[in-house]
């Protein structure tokens, strides 16, 4: 896993492969394989743990990802299944 201070539009585009947490946005990750960027979600929900493909950058940028990850860890606590 990568491990950065801080992710930016300009960073997540230059990462190497593997897994990068933002450290702004808890649960958000940036998966990288080769040149297929995705934004992953981790979750808790009804005690289990999951993790939800959110979109691909460059078509869901930085701003829209942490922008959904908030969304979607607001439903999981009013108990509205996020998947």
């Amino acid at each position: 896993m990568v491990k950065l201070a801080r992710l930016t539009a300009t960073s997540a585009a230059s990462l190497p492969d593997g897994v990068c947490s933002d450290p702004a946005m808890k649960g958000l990750q940036l998966e990288v394989r080769g040149d297929t960027r995705s934004w992953i979600q981790r979750i808790q929900y009804a005690g289990k743990r999951t993790r939800l493909a959110l979109d691909h950058l460059p078509s869901m940028n930085l701003a829209n990802a942490r922008d959904d990850t908030r969304k979607l860890h607001e439903m999981a606590l009013q108990g509205i299944d996020p998947r």
